[in-house]
């Protein structure tokens, strides 16, 4: 009877150096019922033989290691164990294995929140990189030294501010021996939240880290997030950054695979859409994903464990990059210290690299920077290298739907805090006083914008209300959506001291002659405005009633109209009276300013300027009210003629008189302006469950629940609108108002929607439908920092179903355009509604390609974001039509001014222009360059930055000319404001050149 029951060869990726000659590993397995003795193990191939006296075998299984000469094609080997009294003869192919080039990059993926509340978060990881420190300096002699890569640059600033200089200086030297490495991103972000300044100006800290510091930054990584923006990648362009990894968690809410694309190409470049060879070098790009182990993939590799542990998992993994058809050595993987987000450094991975390399020469592993990899692998084979060019559209934008009230309130302070910012800065110019220019009130607003923007809302429950760890919902979300909550408040206080500054920067020294003082309207954006815009008379002037308001430059009266307001669900108004004892609001409780506010149509206001109008205390006629009658269901006006359905709130047309167009298809599956409220079968408060939940959609909507009451409760007749005001009854709400406004003299129709949200943990989701005609075809929309649709080429993989938009949308058939601009929520679902669980199948009846569903608010996530909301929400629409093609140039304008609308105030002075632009944009670019962010420059003193974004894909000389600014030296800039080259100056003129679709920094001084 054979004591070996089990005699097998098997060819493995190893390798080993022997005696000079670089051998491959072939294991043998021998399973023994008893001991076994004299055993001797033979080797045989083609011009090979070697022999192995192991000798005894005790009782089990047992694997031994035999070496046999490389091979370059497939060779077979015969394995021969001969013992007392019986022999065994197995064979072997052995095939040529690569020569693996690993480089373990050792980091922590900073979640600000989800394992505890945010600011313990930020102290951990400060003290993380007080153990990398002693762990660099520890190890910096040992063969295999401990290395780290410092994921963002937010927790490493924190850290330099608060540690002492001398420990400060030891940390950079251990960045410039190489055991440290610092990539360019702030923090992991959902970049598709990001206004573009706002998301260029979270990468200014690079410079500081450069040029302050002599920290090199040369590479960024993008963790969780499954997908960055157009906007990103020229961001790191700008800043010469040339590598990026990124590791997709999927998170059950992503499926690369369902755009029938190839989504697992581990490694390319990426390119923008208009980039241009020269200018705009492409990214290399590593990518991994939630098969892979995402950025955690080194502990499942066992790097956290042993060796034998990384013997048994690794040769799984590269033979899945082989089947990838992967095509190089050098591969990138990721270890945290633990398998947590916000990990702990660990020394074990560079202790396990070091014993793995004692015992195999292939697959060789490096502790590594991720530099390092990107060097190695762009030394093997460039060309082989594909590009992709586009968005990289993120599959968990869904989650911004999660808390609409306070992204909404974060999205305008993106553009509050903008104005404010150019007006201060204009203000300065003006009076050459840059000492009251609101430096640290600004950047405070923007951190505390743009960490709401960043990727972690919430704790990993969020339902839970602990102090501390992972548990810790309440406290967390109090803390975040308080972030966007002060970014809200702290801009408008600055649009509000900025209007003040610019004005009196701007008016004259005396009060108005025979008048009652005057308005200035600023417009903030690149673009001629003529809009309503509204202004608030403090009753303390004592502007006697009644006056008419005069246009400076034409000396004709205006009409201007009273403005309400809705707040907590009642319309705030105020009385005209005859007279200034009269100036009180009906419900007046002496908590707000007594004032009236008044809204009129600022007409040709310039780009970047302003205009004035005059307050005269002469009577005018009483406005002619409206023929219509008050309860058609009809608004019409010169250019549209709209017709409701009163029993549903929604449009049954919207009728261009202009182009003579139907812009609405009324046959759609929802009408246009429809809410449909879905409700899940999924349960609530079970952590990740949409992770692990598939199915039909038939499986997942428990309800879908249309209007059940409608009522037209309200029409306004203005000098200047009409509105009519329905009140709808929805399932999942206490009540909702819907507002439609039809200014007279203006091609635009707002749509508002007041919402009283009951709050509820059960799984559920609202959209509103917006069903254009089918001519228009598909849309298309901006994006941070570009613009793109659903047939411009995307990077393979991207989300397909769900697009998050900055501030437009287009259809356009070639002869018919229609614009549309959503304020406070930017998700949308294009042809259908889809379920919002994997596959993410379409659940209307028909696909309409030109149908918009914004996906205004949801709680589909089960981690990381807020599991219910409630409360009052408003939701701002807004659309335009015109004969023609679609243009970049329309749309970014009517974009801008529903973003970005005019400003004013009113003084007792008057101005010395009526109106003037304070910034020109000249040249042949200028009618497609935007101005997307001016203020002082980080030097401080009278030093401007202004960053400009080209819309059209179009190149070109560009002129900024300033009135009356004199300029000493100005210079093209990276992003951080770095100086690149000399720009040419000629008094207050400067001169650019614009290559398509580029994100430019100019930093100008002034005399």
């Amino acid at each position: 009877m054979s004591i070996v029951t089990t005699f097998t060869a098997e060819p493995t990726i190893f390798f080993r150096r022997e005696h000079g000659q670089l051998c491959q590993v072939v294991r043998v397995t021998l399973v023994c019922q008893a001991p076994l003795e004299q055993a001797t193990l033979e080797v045989a191939g083609p011009s090979y033989r070697s022999a192995l006296e192991p000798g005894h075998f005790e009782h089990g299984q047992h694997m031994l290691d035999v070496l046999v000469p490389e091979v370059t094609n497939e060779t077979p080997f015969q394995v021969t164990l001969r013992a007392k009294g019986e022999q065994h003869t197995t064979h072997v192919i052995v095939r040529p294995e690569r020569h693996w080039e690993l480089y373990l990059v050792h980091h922590s993926h900073l979640d600000i929140g989800y394992t505890d509340p945010q600011p313990t978060i930020i102290m951990n990881h400060l003290d993380y990189l007080d153990q990398v420190l002693a762990l660099c300096e520890r190890t910096s002699s040992w063969e295999t030294p401990f290395k780290w890569t410092v994921e963002t640059t937010l927790p490493l600033l924190k850290w330099i501010e608060s540690r002492p200089r001398r420990t400060v200086a030891r940390m950079v030297e251990a960045i410039q021996r190489g055991q440290v490495e610092v990539c360019a991103g702030w923090a992991s972000l959902h970049s598709e939240a990001f206004e573009i300044d706002e998301l260029a100006r979270t990468f200014e800290v690079v410079g500081t880290l450069r040029n302050r510091w002599h920290i090199p930054v040369k590479t960024a990584i993008q963790t969780d997030v499954p997908g960055l923006t157009e906007g990103y990648l020229k961001c790191l362009q700008r800043l010469d950054i040339r590598t990026l990894s990124v590791a997709h968690n999927y998170a059950g809410r992503s499926l690369p695979a369902r755009t029938g694309q190839k989504p697992d190409t581990r490694l390319f470049y990426w390119q923008t859409q208009y980039g241009q060879a020269g200018t705009d070098e492409p990214v290399l790009v590593w990518y991994t994903d939630t098969p892979h182990g995402v950025y955690m993939e080194g502990g499942f590799l066992g790097f956290l464990d042993k060796v034998e542990a990384v013997e048994k998992a690794l040769p799984e993994r590269l033979a899945q990059l082989t089947s990838e058809e992967y095509p190089f050595c050098s591969v990138h993987l990721r270890v945290q210290g633990s398998f947590w987000d916000n990990a702990c450094p660990n020394i074990r991975p560079a202790q396990v690299v070091h014993e793995w390399n004692q015992r195999w020469t292939y697959p060789h592993i490096s502790i590594a920077t991720q530099q390092e990899f990107f060097n190695a692998v762009r030394d093997e084979a460039n060309e082989r290298i594909p590009l992709f060019t586009g968005d990289w559209t993120d599959w968990w934008a869904d989650g911004i739907g999660s808390a609409t009230r306070e992204n909404g309130m974060n999205r305008q302070a993106h553009y509050q805090l903008k104005a404010a910012e150019s007006m201060h800065t204009l203000a300065s110019l003006h009076t050459s006083n840059w000492e009251d220019y609101p430096t640290q009130q600004a950047e405070h607003t923007f951190q505390q914008m743009a960490l709401f923007d960043e990727h972690t809302w919430g704790a990993a429950n969020p339902w839970d209300n602990t102090l501390e760890s992972n548990t810790s919902g309440d406290i967390q979300w109090r803390i975040k959506s308080n972030m966007a909550l002060d970014a809200y408040y702290s801009s408008r206080y600055l649009l509000h001291s900025g209007l003040h500054h610019l004005a009196d920067s701007l008016l004259g020294d005396h009060d108005a002659q025979s008048g009652a003082g005057s308005i200035l309207c600023f417009n903030p954006t690149s673009f001629e405005q003529t809009s309503f815009v509204e202004v608030w008379l403090p009753a303390a002037a004592g502007i006697p009633e009644p006056f008419r308001l005069v246009d400076s430059i034409t000396g004709e009266s205006v009409p201007f109209t009273r403005v309400w307001h809705r707040f907590g669900g009642v319309d705030l108004q105020v009385d005209l009276g005859e007279g200034t004892d009269q100036w009180h609001e009906a419900s007046d409780t002496g908590a707000r300013p007594r004032g009236k506010t008044f809204g009129f149509v600022a007409s040709h206001v310039p780009a970047h300027g302003f205009k004035s109008y005059l307050l005269q205390p002469e009577p005018v006629a009483a406005p002619s009210s409206s023929a219509t009658p008050v309860d058609a269901d009809v608004l019409e006006n010169a250019y549209y003629r709209l017709s409701f359905d009163a029993q549903r709130g929604t449009l049954t047309s919207l009728y261009d008189k202009e182009a003579g167009y139907e812009c609405i298809n009324p046959d759609a599956v929802f009408s246009f302006g429809e809410l449909i409220y879905d409700r899940y079968t999924t349960a609530p408060k079970f952590n990740h469950l949409s992770s692990r939940v598939t199915g039909p959609a038939a499986q997942f909507i428990g309800g879908r629940h249309r209007i059940t009451l409608a009522k037209r409760t309200g029409r306004r007749d203005t000098p200047l609108f009409t509105e009519l005001e329905f009140t709808l009854i929805l399932e999942g709400y206490n009540q909702i108002i819907v507002t439609v406004r039809l200014y007279h003299t203006q091609k635009r129709v707002d749509w508002i929607y007041h919402l009283s949200k009951i709050a509820a943990p059960d799984k559920e989701g609202l959209y509103i439908a917006f069903p254009f005609a089918p001519g228009l075809g598909r849309p298309t929309y901006e994006i941070t920092g570009s613009s793109t649709s659903q047939q411009t080429p995307h990077v393979p993989g991207s989300c397909d179903y769900l697009q998050a938009i900055q501030h437009w949308l287009a259809l356009s058939d070639g002869a018919q355009t229609v614009l549309w601009s959503p304020l406070q929520t930017p998700l949308i679902e294009i042809g259908s509604i889809y379920t919002p669980y994997n596959p993410f199948e379409q659940t209307t009846k028909a696909l309409e390609p030109s149908t918009v569903y914004s996906y205004a608010l949801n709680n589909m996530w089960d981690t990381n974001f807020p599991y219910q909301q409630g409360g009052e929400i408003t939701l701002k629409y807004s659309l335009t039509s015109y004969a023609g093609a679609f243009a970049h140039e329309r749309a970014y304008q009517f974009g801008a001014s529903c973003a970005n609308p005019l400003h004013s105030l009113w003084d007792a002075r008057v101005v010395d222009k009526a109106s003037d632009a304070l910034i020109h944009l000249d040249g042949e670019a200028a009618s497609h360059v935007q101005l997307v962010g001016l203020r002082q420059a980080k030097q401080g003193g009278p030093a401007i930055q202004l960053r400009l974004q080209e819309i059209a894909g179009k190149g070109g000389a560009l002129k900024l000319v300033l009135p009356g600014a004199r300029f000493s030296q100005a210079w093209l800039a990276d992003l951080t404001g770095e100086p690149l080259q000399p720009l040419p100056i000629e008094g207050s003129t400067i001169t650019a050149s614009i290559t398509p679709g580029t994100l430019l920094t100019i930093v100008a001084e002034v005399v």
